[in-house]
């Protein structure tokens, strides 16, 4: 205790009944959720009557590490803790039944997600063009988080009685297939916890003491959610209602700001002390949120040094910009500091383009955060449905993705074929190979291609027990020759004179190697923790994967602001400060939106430890044109006392 302040004490000294802590951004909201949790396993709660969620999965194994150093790990790993989307997945195994699945099923991601709507708009022969499968799945989605069912959408024209047949169609899609999507996990888990029946009752006493990390995050469904899992009314909400930056993926602000409406005589702790940054940064920071609008007052101070000034620079281009950037992380490095301290940090990701330009050229090592991800790379998405389809060969999305990879000659048309008879007995894909390798419509070649697919398939399925997950993937590929691919690609290539093409095919060919290791790392973490490796295990760990789960190695973080929440750099470099940029051009007309911007300038300005630099360009080339744009208008909420304006738009650069 004698490492928190006053009200991180009290925050973790309260007992039983609701407790909303307002986190100020540095201010130790990890060390009070930690010690909290803790206090609560030392005060006699059952550590497997504790629930902690989190924003990352990440998070959540770092917070019980730390518990563990207090505790003891035996202790620590029997607390529920994980994302809403991991905690709906580990309370809806073994309920599988009453929403009709198996114990083992998949979980769709937005790409699953549209591959089967664009299927349905397929099969209902829609126009393509105004029926957008991206745009579709977004809107269930949405639906799905205000806790709707296609029945609740109300019938006023023909667009809304299709997009109602084309959601039923999809649950009964998913249902069929043995899967449901990243909504299905919190709103079932939600449902079934409401109900007043034997199951929601067992499920609202599963846990006594319920912990919400990034509560300001909460949509209606995740809030519901707590609310009865937190039967007990000993809940702990953990947030910042000015670092609510997303409405546009459901997050809703009432909630935390409301939350004494919904717990009478909750305990309301204010943490308000920031031990990340430097004063002048804070004063900055606290400058721009303190003119928002309905937010809770908070007074952000910090006992550090006022530090160096915040850094506010003009200039004319885009790539002027790019050269400051560079010249700014060239300063702090020679001033001792490494890559992986540095971040760059901008409103979207096509304004990065002008920074790796002049990253490349000084050779500085560089690392964009949330662009290509690991697993969102073909070859990994490739072996990852090839081991799902092993274990749930009903996974239509899956079979669909796989079918002719490495290629087998299933072409198109034997696809569309076997859609239409798998649809007019409605089973799935796998089970209408059968009947299809048996259609006389089909040519002979035809059908014994799709019985050599599914006779290969359900070999590597009969013998998937025997082994280690790494070692029924690298029997897999090896197997169907999927690294080979690639191999002949490359000599092809070489041979022909096409190097880069060549090089471009050995590094997909690498990358099955680190699909089979990032597997092998899965295995060893999990025997590390005392569980069994397993492919359920795996193929759940990589679809409820999140981008704060990636790790960082020493090269200068480049990422959108959004990305950048929970983060924190000695260096930060803010582009792109610009109005009709930051904030956007659609916040200028909507107050509630453009409220939102500016707690967006806020999480920003907070993830710097020692300094800051906020650049603006008049002129920026960007999606094929030249826009130019005013200096943003949160600038000028920055004090004079806490920043140093640098104008480089005259030749002198002074």
């Amino acid at each position: 205790m004698n490492d928190l302040n006053e009200p991180q004490r009290e925050a973790v000294e309260h007992g039983d009944g609701p407790l909303l802590v307002f986190a100020g951004a540095g201010s130790g909201k990890t060390r009070v959720i930690t010690y909290r949790t803790a206090s609560l396993i030392r005060r006699g709660v059952g550590p497997d009557r504790i629930l902690l969620v989190t924003f990352t999965n990440k998070a959540a194994s770092e917070i019980c590490e730390r518990v563990a150093g207090i505790v003891g790990k035996t202790v620590a790993k029997r607390i529920w803790a994980g994302t809403f989307h991991s905690i709906g997945a580990r309370l809806l195994r073994p309920l599988h039944a009453l929403f009709g699945r198996r114990r083992d099923f998949v979980i769709y991601d937005d790409n699953d997600q549209a591959t089967v709507v664009k299927q349905i708009i397929g099969e209902l022969k829609l126009d393509k063009k105004r029926w957008n499968a991206d745009s579709l799945s977004s809107r269930i989605s949405d639906a799905k988080q205000k806790a709707w069912l296609p029945g609740d959408i109300p019938i006023v024209d023909k667009e809304t009685e299709t997009f109602v047949d084309i959601w039923r169609r999809y649950d009964e899609w998913l249902e069929s297939c043995n899967a449901v999507d990243f909504e299905d996990l919190i709103l079932i888990t939600m449902r079934l916890a409401e109900g007043e029946n034997e199951v929601g009752t067992k499920l609202r006493r599963m846990f006594h003491h319920v912990l919400v990390d990034e509560f300001q995050d909460t949509n209606s469904t995740q809030f519901r959610m707590v609310k009865a899992l937190a039967s007990t009314k000993n809940v702990c909400a953990v947030g910042d209602d000015d670092q609510n930056v997303y409405s546009w993926r459901g997050a809703d602000v009432r909630f935390i700001r409301g939350f004494s409406e919904h717990y009478p005589g909750v305990r309301v702790v204010k943490l308000e002390q920031n031990y990340r940054s430097t004063g002048n940064i804070v004063d900055s920071a606290k400058s721009v949120i303190s003119k928002g609008q309905g937010r809770v007052e908070k007074n952000l101070w910090t006992a550090s040094g006022s530090g160096d000034k915040v850094q506010v620079v003009e200039v004319v281009t885009d790539k002027d910009e790019g050269r400051f950037v560079v010249k700014r992380i060239k300063e702090v490095m020679l001033a001792g500091a490494k890559p992986a301290d540095v971040a760059v940090l901008y409103r979207s990701h096509v304004q990065a383009r002008c920074i790796e330009e002049q990253l490349r050229d000084a050779v500085i090592p560089y690392k964009i955060i949330g662009g290509h991800k690991f697993y969102d790379r073909k070859e990994v998405k490739d072996v990852v449905a090839y081991m799902r389809l092993i274990q749930n060969p009903n996974s239509d999305v899956d079979l669909l993705r796989v079918i002719n990879v490495p290629p087998r000659g299933i072409g198109a048309t034997t696809t569309k074929r076997l859609g239409e008879i798998s649809s007019s007995r409605k089973i799935s894909l796998w089970n209408g190979l059968s009947p299809a390798s048996c259609a006389e419509d089909l040519r002979e070649n035809e059908r014994g291609r799709l019985r050599a697919f599914r006779d290969m398939v359900e070999g590597f399925r009969l013998t998937s027990d025997m082994d280690r997950p790494s070692e029924l993937a690298a029997r897999l590929v090896d197997g169907i020759g999927y690294k080979k691919m690639y191999q002949d690609e490359a000599s092809e290539c070489e041979k022909v004179g096409k190097h880069s093409e060549a090089r471009d095919a050995m590094h997909r060919a690498d990358t099955v190697d680190d699909v089979i290791k990032a597997i092998a790392s899965y295995e060893k973490r999990s025997s590390d923790v005392g569980e069994v490796p397993s492919l359920h295990g795996y193929l759940q760990m990589v679809s409820l994967f999140t981008d704060g789960d990636n790790s960082v190695g020493n090269q200068v973080s480049l990422m959108t602001v959004h990305a950048s929440k929970g983060l924190e750099f000695e260096h930060v470099c803010i582009v792109g400060f610009e109005d009709g940029r930051f904030p956007s051009s659609m916040a200028a007309a909507d107050p509630l939106q453009l409220e939102e911007e500016r707690r967006l300038a806020y999480v920003a300005i907070t993830r710097a430890r020692k300094t800051l630099s906020i650049s603006s360009a008049q002129q920026r080339f960007i999606y094929g044109r030249t826009e130019f744009h005013a200096p943003s208008r949160f600038l000028k909420d920055i004090p004079e006392t806490t920043s140093v304006v640098i104008d480089m738009t005259c030749e002198n650069g002074e």
